[in-house]
C-alpha cells in the first residue's frame, strides 16, 4: 500500500510538471507571443515590446494588444482624462502600419487612408500593427512607449498601485520579462503567483510564462 501511494504521488508530481512545462507549447495554436518585455520607471514612463510568432501565413492582418484602461494619444491627455495611459510613440515592423485607437474610438495611424478599416475592426484602447496583405509566417516585433497615469490608493503609511497589463484575451506568452526600476517599493506581488520576482538594488525583474487569456498584473 505504501509503495502504491508513493508511486501515485510521484506520477502526480510528474504530471503537474508536464502540464506546466510541456503542455503550453502544445496548445499555442498558430499565433503566440514569443516574448513580452516591459521596462517601467517610477516616474511612470514605460516601454513595452511584443514579439509575435505567426506560424500560419495569410491568416492575420492585425497584430495588436488592447488595454482595459483608458488610452489616449500624448496630445489628447489632460487632467480631465486621468487616470489613463498616455501613448507617446510606437515602432512596428517594416511595411506595416502602426496604429492606436483611443478611449473615444479615435484612430491614429501611420497612414490615414487606413483609418476607416482600422476603426471598423479595432477595440477601444488598442495599439497594433496593420498589414493589409496579411502577415506571412515569422516573428514580428512591436514596441509601444507610454507614460502611465494610474489610480493610486493611499493609507497613512503606504501607497498601493495595481498595474494590470492584461486581464484576458491575449495569446500565450512564452517569455514574460517585466523590469521595474524604483527606490520606493516596499513589497511587490505578481499575478499569477507562478511568476518569479528577483531584486537587485532598485531593479526588480518579474519573469515567467503566461497562458492564453491569463491575468498578468503586478501589485
Amino acid at each position: 500500500m505504501f509503495t502504491l501511494v508513493a508511486i501515485t504521488l510521484v506520477l502526480g508530481i510528474v504530471s503537474i510538471y508536464a502540464i506546466n512545462s510541456i503542455a503550453p507549447s502544445l496548445n499555442e495554436g498558430d499565433l503566440v507571443w514569443d516574448s513580452y518585455d516591459v521596462v517601467l520607471y517610477d516616474n511612470g514612463t514605460m516601454a513595452e515590446k511584443i514579439v509575435t510568432d505567426v506560424s500560419t501565413s495569410g491568416e492575420y492582418r492585425m497584430l495588436y494588444r488592447y488595454w482595459d484602461d483608458s488610452l489616449y494619444d500624448k496630445d489628447r491627455v489632460t487632467n480631465s482624462t486621468y487616470p489613463c495611459i498616455e501613448l507617446t510613440s510606437w515602432s512596428v515592423p517594416p511595411n506595416t502600419i502602426g496604429y492606436a485607437v483611443d478611449a473615444m474610438h479615435r484612430v491614429y495611424s501611420d497612414r490615414p487612408e487606413s483609418d476607416s478599416f482600422i476603426r471598423s475592426k479595432a477595440n477601444d484602447n488598442e495599439v497594433g500593427a496593420y498589414y493589409p496583405s496579411y502577415y506571412q509566417a515569422g516573428a514580428y516585433p512591436m514596441q509601444f512607449n507610454y507614460v502611465l497615469h494610474p489610480p493610486v490608493q493611499y493609507d497613512n503609511n503606504n501607497a498601493h498601485l495595481n498595474l494590470k497589463f492584461f486581464a484576458g484575451d491575449h495569446p500565450p506568452i512564452r517569455h514574460v520579462n517585466i523590469t521595474i526600476y524604483s527606490k520606493h517599493i516596499q513589497a511587490i506581488y505578481p499575478h499569477p503567483g507562478t511568476l518569479a520576482v528577483n531584486q537587485d538594488g532598485d531593479r526588480y525583474t518579474i519573469t515567467g510564462y503566461s497562458p492564453q487569456g491569463g491575468l498578468l498584473e503586478v501589485e
